[in-house]
């Protein structure tokens, strides 16, 4: 008998401690579904600027819709990620909501490699070559190539890969890069002489023939205006 009535008593207690789980989330869901969405919260995960908290603001209302005082639930979360996905400064977005009504989105920025610059115009280029435009309120630190701004997509994605190259070492002692129409490029390094460097390809040795001429060539006693490192493992200077 004792026996029987513990189980009885067990019974109980787990239907009845079910009956309230299920209340409890039927509640939930009731209390969430009258739940309005009252505030944006805007999170960067870089420190790049070429776009804020107003942008992302404007983003939303312009290809989402009104997402301030819609029901959270109905929030499209997928879509929303997708339309600031479109922006070219924006790599990766995740949106996501909370029970105190707040819509929250964490952005991430694209990384310029290398900026280009003709005048007043110009664009960046990231690691893999995309192009994207420059933006007045943020100028990333990147290597500046000048001159007339390339069309050619092989020949940026090749300018970007060596600007990756070039910025933990030589970045901040090449004080001028330069183009031509023909996409062959000069540079100087905080000296008179004017380096050679023909189309942005075998960069490795050409830093390598840099460094070699400052290390071992130069020297006091005899002046060069003009060092050709596209030259097959030669070093000419004129």
């Amino acid at each position: 008998m004792l026996v029987w009535l513990r189980h009885t008593l067990s019974t109980a207690l787990i239907a009845g401690f079910v009956t309230g789980m299920v209340f409890l989330g039927h509640a939930e869901r009731m209390s969430r579904s009258s739940l309005l969405c009252e505030r944006l919260v805007v999170e960067f995960a870089d420190n790049y600027r070429f776009v804020n908290g107003d942008d992302v603001k404007a983003i939303i209302l312009n290809k989402y819709g009104i997402y301030f005082n819609s029901r959270i639930d109905s929030l499209r979360l997928d879509e929303i990620e997708r339309q600031l996905c479109s922006h070219t400064a924006i790599t990766d977005c995740q949106a996501w909501s909370t029970d105190d009504g707040n819509l929250h989105v964490r952005i991430s920025q694209r990384k310029p490699a290398v900026r280009f610059m003709d005048g007043e115009n110009g664009f960046y280029a990231d690691e893999n070559g995309y192009v994207f435009p420059l933006y007045q309120r943020f100028t990333a630190k990147t290597p500046v190539i000048s001159g007339p701004l390339p069309q050619d997509s092989t020949w940026i994605a090749d300018a970007a890969k060596m600007a990756l190259f070039m910025t933990p070492i030589w970045e901040d002692k090449a004080d001028s890069i330069g183009v031509d129409i023909h996409g062959s490029l000069t540079m100087r390094f905080g000296t008179p002489e004017l380096f050679t460097f023909g189309k942005p390809e075998d960069y490795v040795e050409k830093f390598r023939k840099v460094k070699d001429y400052f290390d071992i060539v130069k020297s006091p006693d005899k002046e060069y205006t003009t060092i050709d490192l596209t030259y097959n493992k030669q070093l000419v200077c004129r």
